[in-house]
């Protein structure tokens, strides 16, 4: 067990962050060593089997922010998916495109933390926009509904980072053909997308397109200045 510093996070929030995966009886070394590293806010990484573990986190002083599910496979491509139609957005789309991610980081790990300002979750998620623009492929209905895509690519993978479809677009299979878009234009052959476990109706579409649950993961945020000893 290591903890590692998460340089970006530590610099746009102005705390020292690391994370930790966490097991067993690792905890306390965890802890020790973020101590040691004058680490400010610890992300910690928990099987979320390992209901032990997550307490004792909790008694601790962690807040609990996620349980989160990591799907994986690979989405076959179908030329014959048919509507709704989608298109690749551009720079000329980020604006429209801006109210739709700030709802997602609503719905975030960050968000939950009463530490972090809203705000600077929102800046998190504009980031993560423009990276999706200008690194990787945002996807968005050609005409019909409200929603996007945004992915990156890492080698042969395909990352799914941003999921919206509005609650007026749902059930018409914008997300599916949202996502299969994405996925085509990155030219991947594999694909992961994380999302919350109790958001079922996300995990049966993913599900629906071939991925399957990888793992499940309790992740708290834990600051070493509300730390029980």
């Amino acid at each position: 067990m290591t903890v590692l510093p998460r340089s970006w996070d530590s610099t746009f929030f102005g705390v020292r962050v690391a994370e930790a995966q966490v097991h067993d009886d690792a905890l306390d070394q965890a802890l020790e060593d973020a101590a040691r590293s004058e680490v400010e806010c610890l992300y910690l990484f928990v099987n979320a089997a390992d209901l032990m573990t997550i307490e004792t986190a909790v008694r601790r002083g962690g807040r609990l922010v996620d349980l989160r599910v990591e799907l994986a496979g690979r989405i076959e491509i179908d030329p014959g998916n048919g509507p709704p139609s989608t298109r690749r957005a551009t720079q000329n789309d980020r604006e429209a495109l801006l109210p739709q991610a700030r709802e997602l980081a609503a719905e975030s790990r960050f968000w939950r933390d009463p530490r972090i300002p809203n705000q600077k979750v929102q800046e998190m998620y504009d980031i993560w926009l423009d990276r999706c623009l200008d690194e990787g492929v945002v996807t968005v209905p050609e005409t019909r509904g409200t929603g996007f895509v945004g992915a990156r690519k890492d080698r042969d993978s395909a990352s799914i980072d941003l999921v919206y479809v509005d609650a007026a677009s749902r059930g018409q299979g914008l997300g599916r053909a949202l996502i299969r878009d994405a996925v085509a234009a990155l030219g991947a052959s594999d694909v992961s997308v994380v999302t919350q476990s109790g958001n079922v109706a996300a995990q049966r579409l993913y599900q629906s397109l071939g991925l399957r649950s990888r793992r499940a993961i309790a992740v708290l945020h834990l600051w070493l200045d509300d730390l029980h000893r």
